[in-house]
C-alpha cells in the first residue's frame, strides 16, 4: 500500500524531497488508493505532530509498503537531491560560521545537510548531540528515535571521529511536567536509556558510541523542581553504580579500558541561567556540565553557556533549600556487590548521606522535648509551680533546647546537601561539633552565678 501525505501547507510541500518511483518492467505494480487520515484512522498521530517544533516537514512524507517481500523486491525507490539541499547547506554554513558555539544538536531532518557541509565548516563543531530519544511523557519510552539504531550521521566522516551525546528531548511545558511527575514513566525512561547491553546509550550494533547523555528540557518552567531532581539523581545513581560481574563498572571507567566513562549533561534555555541558577547549582554534583542554549531548527545556538560546577555562585538560602528536593523517604542504600547490576534497584536507592539520619533523630527528640515542656506547663499544676520557682533556669533551658534543635537541624541539612554550605562534614575535621556545646553555655553560666551567690560574705 502506498500512502502519500499531502495535507500540509504549500510552503512545506516545496521543501520536501522529490521521490521518484522506478519499477522494473518484469512485474505489474499493485496499486491501492491513498489512505486518508483523520482522528479515527490509524494515522491520527500526524495531526498532533504538526504542533511539535522539532518535527519538520519530513514527518508528513510517509511511505507505507505492506506488500509481501516477494512482491516488494521487484521494485526500487530512488530519492533525487533537489536544489533545496544546496540552499539548506548554505544556510547552515552561515549559521555555524556565525556562531560562537562549538556544540550543536543535530536534528534528524538535517543529517544530510550536516554531512554535506564543507570540512572547513564542520571542523568548527567539536562536539555534537543527536536527537535520538523524543520522550513519550505517558510511558517514558521513546516516541521517536530518529534512526538512532540505524547508520546515521555519527557513523560517517567527519562526525564519526567527534565525541557526541544521545539527546533525550522533552518539548513543551505541559509535556515536560507531565513526564517528570510520572514516576513510572521516569523509571521506564532510565531503563530504556541505561540498561545493559540493550539500553539506547550503548548503541550495541555500531562501532561509534555516544560519550554522553544530554537531557534537553528547553521549555521546563521549574515548577516541578523536586521531580526533576529525583530524575537526575536516579540517572546519576545508575551511571555511577551499574556493574557487570559485581566489579566492572559499565559507565564509570575513567581510563576507558574496558567500558566507557559516560558523561551526563543537562541543557536548559538561556533564560534559566538567569532566573534559576540557584536551583540548578544544586544539580551540578550529579552532572558533568549544564548547558544553557537556545537551539534553532538547524540545531545551532548563537552561543552556548555552560557551567561544570567548579564555581558555586548560589546563595546560602538556595543551598539550604536544595537538599529538600534530594531527600528520599524511605531511605535505602545497596551494599557494594549487592544488586548493583539491577537498573531497577539502583534507580530507587540513594547515596549514603553521612550522618544525616543521626542528626535528624536527635533534632526530632529535642523538638519533642520542647513540645512536651510547653504542654506540661498548662496541664500539670506541680510542673507549673516548679516553673514559677525556677523561672530563670527553665527559660535558659528552653533557649538551650531551641538552639540545640537549630544546630542539629543545620547539621542534617549540611549532611544532605551535595554543596558545602559552611563546612564539609566528610573531611574528618570534627571542629564543627563544637557548635553542639555552644547552646549549653547559658546553663553553665547560670549554675556558676548561683554558686558564686551562695558564698559566705567576707568578715
Amino acid at each position: 500500500m502506498n500512502t502519500l501525505i499531502t495535507d500540509v501547507p504549500y510552503e512545506t510541500e516545496l521543501k520536501l524531497d522529490d521521490i521518484i518511483y522506478v519499477s522494473d518492467t518484469t512485474g505489474t505494480e499493485e496499486t491501492t488508493p491513498p489512505e486518508a487520515y483523520d482522528e479515527k484512522g490509524s494515522m491520527w498521530w500526524l495531526k498532533d505532530a504538526e504542533y511539535y517544533d522539532f518535527y519538520n516537514a519530513k514527518n508528513f512524507y510517509c511511505y507505507f509498503d505492506n506488500r509481501p517481500d516477494t512482491v516488494r523486491s521487484h521494485y526500487k525507490y530512488v530519492t533525487n537531491r533537489t536544489h533545496y539541499l544546496s540552499e539548506e547547506i548554505e544556510t547552515l554554513k552561515k549559521r555555524v560560521l556565525g556562531s560562537d558555539s562549538l556544540y550543536v544538536v543535530i536534528p534528524y531532518w538535517m543529517t544530510d545537510v550536516y554531512l554535506n557541509l564543507p570540512y572547513s565548516v564542520s571542523s568548527r563543531i567539536k562536539r555534537f548531540g543527536y536527537l535520538g530519544y523524543i520522550i513519550n511523557p505517558v510511558s517514558g519510552t521513546p516516541e521517536i528515535t530518529n534512526n538512532w539504531t540505524s547508520p546515521n550521521v555519527m557513523d560517517f566522516v567527519p562526525y564519526k571521529d567527534k565525541p557526541y551525546d544521545l539527546v533525550a528531548f522533552c518539548g513543551d511545558v505541559q509535556t515536560t511536567n507531565r513526564f517528570l511527575t510520572n514516576p513510572a514513566a521516569c523509571r521506564t525512561f532510565i531503563y530504556s536509556i541505561l540498561n545493559y547491553p540493550g539500553g539506547m546509550i550503548n548503541r550495541s550494533d555500531f562501532e561509534s558510541k555516544p560519550e554522553g547523555l544530554n537531557l534537553y528540557l528547553p521549555a521546563f518552567d521549574f515548577k516541578e523542581k523536586r521531580a526533576l531532581t529525583q530524575l537526575v539523581k536516579s540517572l546519576r545513581l545508575v551511571i555511577d553504580s551499574l556493574c557487570i560481574n559485581d566489579s566492572v563498572y559499565i559507565y564509570r571507567d575513567k581510563k576507558k579500558v574496558l567500558n566507557k566513562d559516560l558523561g551526563f549533561y543537562l541543557t536548559f534555555s538561556k533564560q534559566a541561567a538567569v532566573e534559576h541558577s540557584g536551583f540548578i547549582s544544586g544539580l551540578q554534583c550529579f552532572v558533568d556540565s549544564v548547558y544553557f542554549a537556545d537551539f534553532d531548527s538547524l540545531g545551532v545556538s548563537s552561543r552556548v553557556l555552560w557551567n561544570d560546577g567548579t564555581i558555586d555562585t548560589s546563595s546560602v538560602f538556595t543551598r539550604v533549600t536544595n537538599p529538600f528536593y534530594l531527600l528520599r523517604i524511605p531511605y535505602k542504600t545497596l551494599e557494594p556487590g549487592m544488586n548493583n547490576n539491577d537498573v531497577w534497584q539502583l534507580m530507587d536507592c540513594d547515596y549514603a548521606s553521612g550522618r544525616w539520619g543521626l542528626f535528624f533523630c536527635i533534632a526530632f527528640c529535642i523538638l519533642c522535648l520542647i513540645i512536651a515542656l510547653i504542654v506540661m506547663r498548662y496541664i500539670s499544676v506541680p510542673f507549673n509551680v516548679y516553673i514559677e520557682k525556677y523561672y530563670t533556669f527553665v527559660a535558659l533551658l528552653m533557649i538551650t533546647l531551641v538552639m540545640e534543635f537549630a544546630v542539629f537541624f543545620f547539621f542534617m541539612i549540611e549532611a544532605l546537601s551535595p554543596q558545602i554550605i559552611f563546612f564539609d562534614l566528610e573531611t574528618g575535621n570534627m571542629t564543627h561539633l563544637m557548635l553542639i556545646a555552644l547552646p549549653v553555655i547559658p546553663i553553665l553560666l547560670y549554675f556558676l552565678i548561683l554558686k558564686l551567690n551562695k558564698r559566705e560574705p567576707l568578715p
